[in-house]
């Protein structure tokens, strides 16, 4: 259940920082593909889920394991994805902190 809710979380805040950013500064390229990612991450698990049948004592973790495993192309995709999703908001989160912290 961790699993799930941090996943959703990081693609949440990523959505966050990258609209926020859109609003504010107008178009920025990094966040319109943040945006791509996150919503076709999703999108894309959603899809593959239901079509494969994730089954039923596995999280969406576990079955992006499982196919990474399988060498689906769909899993590695969703991965790099979420690894760039994880970046930005990890590297968002550290200006916001040194902005703060240098006050």
């Amino acid at each position: 259940m961790w699993i799930w809710i941090l996943y959703y979380f990081i693609l949440v805040m990523g959505l966050y920082f990258s609209v926020r950013r859109l609003v504010t500064t107008g178009f920025h390229f990094l966040s319109v593909l943040l945006i791509i990612a996150a919503i076709s991450n999703v999108a894309i698990l959603i899809f593959f889920g239901v079509g494969y049948g994730i089954r039923f004592n596995e999280n969406e973790f576990e079955f992006l394991v499982r196919m990474i495993r399988e060498k689906e192309l769909w899993a590695y995709y969703v991965t790099a994805s979420y690894i760039f999703v994880l970046y930005y908001v990890m590297y968002k989160w550290r200006r916001r902190a040194r902005r703060y912290l240098t006050k």
